[in-house]
Order: structure tokens, then C-alpha cells, then sequence
């Protein structure tokens, strides 16, 4: 369970620097490699939920506070 939530919590660091490149604009190999980890989670949210909303993409949030709730009730069952 301990090792789950180390890997939940890894994601969302990569989650959180993705969004960190986009906003910079940044086009370099480091970019990339986080874009290649977090895209497929977030373009498949993206087809099913709509959550741009004037030009903003709010799906890293959502997932964001949905690994985070998971990881919270993975810590109550422990």
C-alpha cells in the first residue's frame, strides 16, 4: 500500500511539472518526457469529460484531485 502511494504521489509531480512545461512553452527533451508520462491519463479524461473551459484545459486539476482522493482513502485503509 506504502509503495501505491509513493507512485500516486510520483504522478502527480509529473503531472504538476507537465503543466509547469506547457505554461513556460517550454519544447525540450525534459518537456517531452513528462508530456509522453502524463498525456495518454489526460487525453483519456479529455474524451469523455469537456473541461476546457475559455481556452483553459482543467483536466490536470481533475486528475489531480482524483489521485488525491484516491491516495486518501488508500492512507484510511491502512
Amino acid at each position: 500500500m506504502i509503495i501505491l502511494h509513493y507512485l500516486i504521489n510520483l504522478y502527480m509531480l509529473i503531472i504538476v511539472l507537465a503543466g509547469i512545461c506547457s505554461l513556460a512553452r517550454l519544447n525540450n527533451e525534459f518537456a517531452r518526457f513528462f508530456y509522453r508520462l502524463s498525456d495518454p491519463v489526460l487525453r483519456f479524461i479529455s474524451s469523455r469529460i469537456n473541461l476546457v473551459y475559455q481556452g483553459m484545459d482543467f483536466t490536470p486539476f481533475v486528475l489531480l484531485i482524483f489521485l488525491g482522493i484516491i491516495d486518501r482513502i488508500i492512507w484510511s485503509l491502512i
